[in-house]
C-alpha cells in the first residue's frame, strides 16, 4: 500500500506556482500531469469545456516526484478550490539531512515559520506557505 496526498490550491495560475514553488523546496520532478492547456485531455477525463475556453496555464492535476516515485501531487479544479476554516491538516515531509530541512523552509518561508522541537527528530520547523499549506519539515 502506499499513501500519497493531493493538495489542492485556490485559483489555476496557483497550480502551476505551486509546483513550481514545491519543486524547488523539496527537489522533486514533475510526473504525470494533466494541464489546463491540453483541452483534449480535459476532454477525455470527461471535463465538459466550453467552446469559448482558453487554455490556461496551471494543472488540474500533477505529480510530484523523486526517483520515479510520486511524493504528492497538486491540483486545482475550476473556478475556486478552498477549505472550510475549520478543516486542517499538516503534511510531514522528511528530507534527510539538516542541509535540504534549512532549503526548503526558506523557501517556503514566505509565510509563517515556527521552530519546533518534537522530541523525535534533531531538526523541524513548522512553515506555513503562500498557499495556506502547513508543513512540518524535518530531517
Amino acid at each position: 500500500m502506499k499513501f500519497t496526498a493531493t493538495i489542492y490550491v485556490d485559483g489555476i495560475e496557483n497550480s502551476y506556482k505551486a509546483v513550481e514553488l514545491y519543486k524547488e523546496a523539496f527537489g522533486l520532478s514533475l510526473g504525470y500531469n494533466l494541464s489546463y492547456k491540453d483541452v483534449e485531455g480535459l476532454k477525455k477525463w470527461g471535463l465538459n469545456i466550453a467552446n469559448d475556453y482558453v487554455p490556461q496555464r496551471g494543472y488540474f492535476h500533477a505529480n510530484l516526484e523523486r526517483n520515479g516515485e510520486t511524493v504528492f501531487s497538486v491540483s486545482a479544479e475550476g473556478e475556486s478550490v478552498t477549505t472550510k476554516e475549520s478543516e486542517f491538516i499538516q503534511l510531514i515531509m522528511e528530507m534527510g539531512c539538516e542541509e535540504a530541512v534549512k532549503k526548503a523552509v526558506c523557501v517556503l518561508s514566505e509565510g509563517k515559520v515556527t521552530a519546533s522541537d518534537e522530541g523525535w527528530n534533531p531538526c523541524t520547523a513548522g512553515v506555513t506557505d503562500r498557499y495556506n499549506v502547513s508543513w512540518c519539515i524535518c530531517v
